[in-house]
């Protein structure tokens, strides 16, 4: 009873020396030792307070991370689930799977205990045979890249792990036009995990790797979005961030079909510039979906920017108070974009829908159990979005669930999985926890002292 109870104030401890020593963006840092090059994505900006009256702590956490629509006209959703043993201070990281009907109902779930930790961030269907995910691994505490290949089931027809330079991490996936896969994200050299450098690793349809490419720059970088272009390369998108970590700019790379380099740009508007999507556009060029704020996080705007089929910036559009992920060109040939409104008081998921030229047409926020952001936005055939993310009652719940919200083409939303109760239970604060830890290794080892 008492090391229960110095668990609860030790735990406590760290999340109050977390909040009042780090400056929270609106991106999820790393949660495992090893991934010093960590994947960011996005998350809440609100800090959570856990307490519950029993002796026993779990933080378990869970995100939508990717959907898509089916050829059902149902929805698949990936993401991950981290869940916090506070008797056995063990974190788990496991690949969530879900698929609805297109009226939001849940028809199966799958969580994906492989061999080691694992993280799945992007998913797509694979024809009527089923999906595949791209994200990490990690075994014998390597981090490795990894592709998941399921039936229509969700049930695991093959796993193929991937290292890059020594250690690897996925971040999204595509298959291409010969039926193989392509998966962006990081890797790193093994005796130099420092500085991390956007990965492009290409595939056939059984995830035999056919070739890998890194991106080298001076200082860190990291692929977030990657999709074939009609010439048949690559484009990819990301950021690279600066040497004292305090800016980053807009990262975009083309390749050849072979992965090899055509040509990059940068691009900074404010202090850190994030890009989270790519896509080709109609007029071959490029949308870019992502946020840009000063250099302490504060004022992020989401951000649009529209280039050339070279990379050239044609125009980029910011809006205030707001954080960007994911944005896709829709069937009007406008574009929709997905995230975060920010405010003092709420933290609401996003849809901002604009003409061709990023100029606003409308605005939605969705509220979800309380707070809400949305990860990732599709526009559905029936010209409405189908938008995927993360929603929490209150600022001081541990509970945390992962939202579905289907609207019309105007934003309106039909149905919501949380309003529906197809919803998962989790908390949001492993990673609050695993961060703090790592930040102050003493907190570690006071923890093993009191176990």
């Amino acid at each position: 009873m008492m090391k229960n109870c110095i668990k609860k104030i030790i735990i406590i401890g760290i999340i109050i020396l977390f909040i009042g020593t780090s400056v929270i963006s609106a991106t999820n840092l790393n949660i495992k030792n090893d991934e010093k090059f960590g994947i960011e994505r996005p998350f809440f900006t609100e800090t959570f307070f856990p307490y519950k009256t029993n002796n026993k702590i779990d933080f378990i956490f869970k995100i939508g991370q990717s959907v898509q629509q089916t050829s059902d006209n149902g929805y698949i959703v990936t993401g991950y689930m981290t869940e916090f043993d506070i008797d056995q201070l063990i974190i788990n990281s496991t690949t969530i799977l879900m698929k609805y009907d297109e009226n939001g109902n849940k028809k199966w779930s799958k969580n994906f205990e492989l061999t080691g930790d694992n993280e799945g961030f992007s998913v797509k269907q694979i024809g009527e045979e089923g999906y595949i995910i791209g994200g990490l691994i990690v075994l014998s505490d390597k981090t490795k890249a990894m592709i998941l290949r399921t039936d229509e089931q969700g049930n695991e027809e093959w796993m193929k792990t991937y290292e890059g330079l020594g250690k690897a991490q996925g971040t999204a996936i595509q298959q291409t036009n010969d039926n193989g896969y392509i998966l962006t994200g990081s890797s790193v050299y093994p005796d130099n995990d420092e500085i991390s450098h956007m990965l492009l690793l290409k595939t056939d349809e059984n995830g035999n790797e056919q070739w890998n490419k890194t991106y080298e720059f001076d200082n860190s970088t990291i692929g977030n979005s990657v999709e074939q272009t009609d010439d048949g390369g690559y484009i990819i998108c990301g950021f690279l961030i600066s040497s004292n970590q305090q800016s980053s700019s807009i990262l975009v790379v083309k390749t050849d079909v072979n992965g090899n380099e055509q040509w990059h740009k940068t691009y900074e508007f404010m202090d850190n510039n994030r890009a989270y999507s790519i896509q080709q556009t109609n007029d071959h060029g490029y949308i870019i979906g992502g946020h840009t704020s000063s250099s302490l996080g504060l004022n992020s705007n989401a951000l649009l920017l529209k280039t050339d089929e070279n990379g050239n910036e044609q125009w980029h559009k910011s809006y205030n108070e707001k954080s960007g992920f994911h944005a896709q060109q829709t069937e009007d040939n406008g574009f929709i974009l997905c995230g975060i409104s920010n405010s003092i008081n709420s933290h609401q998921a996003l849809l901002i829908k604009t003409d061709e030229q990023g100029t606003q047409e409308w605005t939605r926020t969705y509220k979800g159990l309380g707070a809400a952001q949305g990860t990732m936005v599709q526009q559905t055939a029936d010209k409405g979005y189908i938008l995927t993310g993360s929603t929490i009652k209150t600022s001081v719940s541990i509970d945390n669930y992962v939202l579905l919200i289907k609207t019309n083409e105007n934003g309106k939303l039909i149905w919501s999985s949380s309003r529906n109760r197809y919803i998962f239970e989790n908390a949001f604060i492993s990673n609050f926890l695993m961060k703090a830890l790592n930040n102050f290794p003493i907190l570690q080892r006071i923890l093993n002292m009191v176990k």
